[in-house]
C-alpha cells in the first residue's frame, strides 16, 4: 500500500479495520515443535530419530537363550522447504505526517500475514492423514451434516477411530470451519470451555475428548458441492519447524525511502500418520 497520499485518520482506521485470522494450525498442541532446533537457511533439514519395533519372546528358566536385537534407527527427515518474505518502503515525504510506530505496526501486520500463509500450509496436511472418516457409504466421500446431533455422532466416531490406533486421549484437537461450529453450538453435548484463559487459540467447545477449534483456513475443494476437509488428531502427528530468520530495516539507495523486510523459513512433516484423521464434510 502506497503512503504517498497519506492521511493519518484514514490510515488509523484501516489498521483497526483489518481483521486478522487467528493462527490455529500453527499452535501447540495442534502441531509439535519438538525438533525445531536452529534453522538458519532455506533448505535446512531437521532429522527426527525414532526407535523401530522391539520383539517380545517367551522365556523359560534355565532353557531360553536370550537373543539381542540390533535397534533399528527409524529416522525421518523434516525439510525446511518453505521460504516467504515481505517488504515495504516509506517515502521521506510521508515521514512528517506519520503517527509514531506506524512502521512497527505495518511490520507486525506483515509478520501476521506470513503466519497466516504458514497456517494454510499446515492445514493442507490433511492429505497425509493415516485415517479418513467418510460418509460410511463411499470410501473417502464427504459426510453431509445438517444438525448438531449429526455433528456429535461424527465426532464420536472420530474419537473411536483414534482410540483404536492407541492415540493418547489428552491433547486431542479438531479444527472445523465456522458453519460447522454453528451446528455444534446448537447441541448441548458440545461443552463450552469453562476457563477462557486455558483455551487454545480459536477454541469454541470441547466434546468426545477433543478441543474444538474454529478456523477460516480449513481447506475447501469443489465448486458446485464444496467439501470442507476437517482434520483432527494429536500433537504427536505433525511436526513443524519455523523461524523468522531475518527482519531488517534499511535505507534504499535508489529513492528517498526507508524500507523494512522480513524472511520466514519453515517446514512440516507428518511423523505419526495414525494420529491424524481426515474428516471430509459438506453442508
Amino acid at each position: 500500500m502506497s503512503l504517498t497520499n497519506f492521511i493519518p485518520s484514514v490510515w488509523a482506521a484501516r489498521l483497526l479495520a483489518n481483521l486478522e485470522k487467528s493462527l490455529i494450525y500453527g499452535q501447540s498442541p495442534v502441531v509439535n515443535k519438538d525438533y525445531e532446533g536452529e534453522i538458519r537457511e532455506y533448505g535446512d533439514r531437521v532429522y527426527v530419530h525414532g526407535i523401530g519395533e522391539i520383539s517380545v519372546s517367551d522365556y523359560v528358566r534355565d532353557q531360553t537363550t536370550v537373543n539381542y536385537e540390533l535397534l533399528d534407527d527409524a529416522r525421518q527427515e523434516l525439510s525446511i522447504d518453505r521460504s516467504k518474505y515481505f517488504a515495504f518502503r516509506v517515502d521521506d515525504l510521508d515521514v512528517a505526517q506519520q503517527k509514531p510506530k506506524v512502521i512497527d505496526a505495518a511490520s507486525q501486520k506483515a509478520t501476521r500475514t506470513l503466519g497466516d500463509v504458514a497456517d494454510q500450509y499446515l492445514a493442507s496436511f490433511y492429505t497425509n492423514a493415516g485415517q479418513t472418516l467418510d460418509d460410511g457409504v463411499t470410501t473417502g466421500a464427504a459426510k453431509q451434516l445438517t444438525n448438531g446431533q449429526d455433528v456429535y455422532s461424527h465426532v464420536v466416531q472420530a474419537s473411536v477411530m483414534l482410540d483404536e490406533k492407541n492415540v493418547p486421549n489428552e491433547g486431542r484437537w479438531m479444527v472445523i470451519p465456522p458453519w460447522l461450529g454453528g451446528l455444534m453450538l446448537q447441541d448441548e453435548k458440545f461443552l463450552l470451555k469453562a476457563d477462557p484463559k486455558q483455551a487454545l487459540n480459536g477454541q469454541i467447545a470441547q466434546a468426545a475428548g477433543f478441543s474444538i477449534l474454529k478456523s477460516n483456513n480449513v481447506p475447501v475443494t469443489g465448486t458446485t458441492t464444496q467439501v470442507h476437509h476437517v482434520t483432527c488428531g494429536h500433537g504427536m502427528a505433525l511436526s513443524y519447524a519455523e523461524q523468522i530468520s531475518k527482519t531488517e530495516g534499511l535505507r534504499l539507495q535508489d529513492s528517498f525511502s526507508d524500507a523494512v523486510r522480513g524472511l520466514h523459513l519453515y517446514g512440516a512433516k507428518v511423523l505419526q500418520p495414525d494420529a491424524l484423521l481426515h474428516m471430509p464434510v459438506k453442508k
